[in-house]
Protein backbone atom coordinates (compact mmCIF):
# COMPACT_ATOMS: atom_id res chain seq x y z
CA UNK A 1 0.00 0.00 0.00
CA UNK A 2 0.87 3.38 -0.88
CA UNK A 3 0.06 6.97 0.44
CA UNK A 4 -1.09 9.96 -2.44
CA UNK A 5 2.59 10.40 -2.79
CA UNK A 6 3.29 6.87 -3.92
CA UNK A 7 5.53 6.23 -0.67
CA UNK A 8 4.95 2.77 0.77
CA UNK A 9 2.94 2.65 4.26
CA UNK A 10 3.19 0.10 6.60
CA UNK A 11 -0.45 -0.83 7.59
CA UNK A 12 -1.85 -2.86 10.83
CA UNK A 13 -5.19 -3.91 10.76
CA UNK A 14 -7.89 -5.15 13.25
CA UNK A 15 -11.36 -6.68 12.00
CA UNK A 16 -14.28 -5.67 14.82
CA UNK A 17 -18.04 -6.10 13.90
CA UNK A 18 -18.99 -2.57 14.27
CA UNK A 19 -22.84 -3.23 13.26
CA UNK A 20 -23.94 -2.37 16.89
CA UNK A 21 -22.20 0.62 17.22
CA UNK A 22 -23.04 1.89 14.06
CA UNK A 23 -26.61 2.03 14.85
CA UNK A 24 -26.02 4.00 17.86
CA UNK A 25 -25.44 6.95 15.24
CA UNK A 26 -23.73 9.85 15.75
CA UNK A 27 -21.77 9.18 18.99
CA UNK A 28 -20.33 6.67 16.85
CA UNK A 29 -19.32 9.12 14.56
CA UNK A 30 -18.23 11.45 16.73
CA UNK A 31 -16.15 9.07 18.44
CA UNK A 32 -14.11 7.88 14.78
CA UNK A 33 -13.54 11.56 13.92
CA UNK A 34 -12.11 12.35 16.90
CA UNK A 35 -9.68 9.51 16.93
CA UNK A 36 -5.87 10.81 16.69
CA UNK A 37 -5.51 7.43 15.32
CA UNK A 38 -6.46 6.76 11.56
CA UNK A 39 -9.65 4.85 11.25
CA UNK A 40 -10.19 2.92 7.89
CA UNK A 41 -13.14 0.68 7.46
CA UNK A 42 -13.70 -1.44 4.74
CA UNK A 43 -16.80 -3.84 4.04
CA UNK A 44 -16.40 -7.62 3.13
CA UNK A 45 -15.73 -6.81 -0.43
CA UNK A 46 -12.56 -3.93 0.92
CA UNK A 47 -14.68 -1.24 -0.23
CA UNK A 48 -14.13 1.81 2.44
CA UNK A 49 -17.25 2.56 4.44
CA UNK A 50 -15.23 5.11 6.68
CA UNK A 51 -12.02 7.01 6.54
CA UNK A 52 -11.36 9.39 9.57
CA UNK A 53 -9.92 13.12 9.67
CA UNK A 54 -6.70 11.18 10.75
CA UNK A 55 -6.70 8.80 8.02
CA UNK A 56 -7.01 11.60 5.73
CA UNK A 57 -3.79 13.25 7.18
CA UNK A 58 -1.41 10.25 6.95
CA UNK A 59 -2.47 9.09 4.03
CA UNK A 60 -2.66 11.89 1.74
CA UNK A 61 -6.42 11.05 0.49
CA UNK A 62 -9.80 12.57 0.77
CA UNK A 63 -12.97 10.64 2.20
CA UNK A 64 -14.59 11.51 -0.89
CA UNK A 65 -11.85 10.13 -3.10
CA UNK A 66 -12.23 6.47 -1.29
CA UNK A 67 -15.54 6.20 -0.16
CA UNK A 68 -17.00 3.47 -1.36
CA UNK A 69 -14.51 2.05 -3.75
CA UNK A 70 -11.41 -0.68 -3.17
CA UNK A 71 -8.17 1.15 -1.74
CA UNK A 72 -5.91 -1.78 -2.42
CA UNK A 73 -6.44 -5.23 -4.37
Amino acid sequence: MHDAAGRPIAMRGIAQDVTEARREGRAYSAVIESAFDCVVTMDSHGRVTEFNLAAQRVFGYSRSRLWGRRWWT
